[in-house]
Formats: structure tokens, C-alpha cells, sequence
């Protein structure tokens, strides 16, 4: 299956409801001929763009044995470790820090892609140096735990775009871990991923690019006269993947994400 990359972006752009913060990025993408250089080239872009505007900073809680004191006392965690005698106390208080779970994944995933071994050199020497600014953040071990902690808010959503990419990436990649290398994985393999992300692509496309219709998935109810709650228990549910409704007419979309749209069967 031979998809321009261009499409690919403008697909994924569309499934994760993100046109807005791709406009804002302005991601020059015609030059990428795979897609490790597509993601490569959203990740610098949007970072420098982050950079330029400033990287999001917060809160982090800390415990630590200081001198002085500062937050609050943890009155136990003193006596037990005896610091009182050393002019010192043990405290828990936050730190305004830039070394926050969102700009910890960016980077993480930035070092990941450096490590792809067939990036672009153009692109990977962009992305060593948009690596280098983040000097400050610490880098993390991308798990699933890790996306699952990540909470964005309304000063944040210009992340979102730049997380729903990490995400996809820590999703699609394999490590060798015997070279230390990343080699990245065609996500178009996964076709249970694919099937949902092309039906999200065409429904939010439909949101977006038109204002006639209502755009939902619906359910439908089973045309039974004389069915009891058993009975209807043994049949399938019936969701379509698009509708579209307006005053006068209604719309059943169905989507297909497949390599052979017309297979035989028996000849």
C-alpha cells in the first residue's frame, strides 16, 4: 500500500481533531520521503515552535533534607534521620520546574528518533540540536504508563498534536536492543489501528469541512416484533462508523481500510 507521506500527515492530522494546532506548526512536510522523517519533521518543528514561545513549566513535588526549611516540616522523616543536630530538616514542597511529564516525553521521544538509523542527516542534525535545548529536562522510559500519566490542560493543548505523534511513535517502533538501536516499525501493519484511525480521519473530516449535516455513529435497533431480552441478547449490536443527518435526509458512511478493496472469493 502506497500512501504519499503528505496524505499520511494530513490523515493523522484529521483522526486526532488536531487542524487547528497544525496550522499553528505550518509543517513543511513535502520534503519527507518516509515516515520517520514525517514525524521527525513535525517533532522539530513543534518543539522549536514551543521553544520560541516558552516550555511549559509546573509543580513538582519534592522531599529532600536542605538546610533551613522551606514547604513543609515532615516532623518524622527529621528525627529519624537526626538532621535537627546538623542545622538541616527534612521537607516536602514543589518547585516550579520545566522538567514536567509532557516536555520529559518529547524528549524522550526526540533521543528515539535520533536513533533510527535511516533518518534523514539533514533532519537528524535539525533534531540533535532541538535535542541539545532541551538540556534541562530529563529523559524517561516510554511506556504506556508514561503516555497514561500525560495530562494536558487549555494553556497546554498546543502539546497535543506533538503527544498524539510521540504516542504513535512509542506504539510503532521496535528496538534492537543487541545494536542499541531503533529501528522504526510501518504502523500501517497494525491493521485494527489503522481501521480505527481511517474511520476517525473521515468523521472529523465531515465535522469540519461541511456544516449541512450532523455528523455521529449511531446505533441501530433490530426491526423484532415478538423478541424477548433473551432472544435479543444472541444479536450482534449494529453501529455504523459515520452518519450523517440533516432535516431531510440521512446518510449511512461505511469505511474500509484494507489492501485489496475487490478480493475473490471462490473464483
Amino acid at each position: 500500500m502506497n500512501i504519499p507521506i503528505l496524505n499520511i500527515y494530513f490523515m493523522l492530522v484529521y483522526a486526532w481533531d488536531a487542524l487547528d494546532e497544525a496550522e499553528l506548526l505550518r509543517v513543511q512536510a513535502e520534503d519527507c520521503t518516509q515516515l520517520v522523517d514525517l514525524f521527525a519533521r513535525v517533532l522539530h518543528s513543534g518543539t522549536e515552535a514551543i521553544l520560541r514561545k516558552g516550555l511549559d513549566r509546573g509543580y513538582v513535588p519534592h522531599s529532600k533534607v536542605i538546610a533551613g526549611i522551606r514547604g513543609k516540616l515532615d516532623l518524622s522523616a527529621s528525627i529519624k534521620a537526626n538532621t535537627f543536630s546538623h542545622a538541616r530538616a527534612a521537607c516536602r514542597f514543589d518547585e516550579l520546574t520545566y522538567d514536567v511529564q509532557h516536555n520529559r516525553i518529547l524528549k524522550s521521544t526526540i533521543r528515539r528518533l535520533l536513533n533510527v538509523p535511516d533518518l534523514n542527516p539533514v533532519l537528524r542534525n535539525e533534531l540533535a540540536e532541538t535535542h541539545y535545548r532541551l538540556h534541562q529536562i530529563a529523559e524517561i522510559d516510554l511506556t504506556d504508563g508514561a503516555f497514561r500519566s500525560l495530562q494536558l490542560c487549555r494553556s497546554t493543548k498546543h502539546y497535543r498534536l506533538l503527544m498524539d505523534v510521540c504516542r504513535l511513535i512509542h506504539r510503532a517502533r521496535l528496538t534492537n536492543e543487541d545494536a542499541g538501536e531503533s529501528e522504526f516499525r510501518d504502523f500501517f501493519r497494525d491493521e485494527r489501528r489503522m481501521r480505527i484511525l481511517f474511520e476517525r480521519f473521515i468523521r472529523n473530516f465531515y465535522r469540519r469541512e461541511q456544516d449541512e449535516f450532523q455528523v455521529r455513529r449511531t446505533k441501530m435497533a433490530w426491526a423484532l416484533v415478538n423478541a424477548s431480552e433473551h432472544d435479543r441478547a444472541f444479536l450482534p449490536a449494529m453501529e455504523t462508523d459515520i452518519t450523517l443527518i440533516s432535516h431531510d435526509r440521512l446518510i449511512v458512511v461505511e469505511t474500509k481500510f484494507v489492501s485489496d478493496t475487490c478480493p475473490e472469493h471462490r473464483g
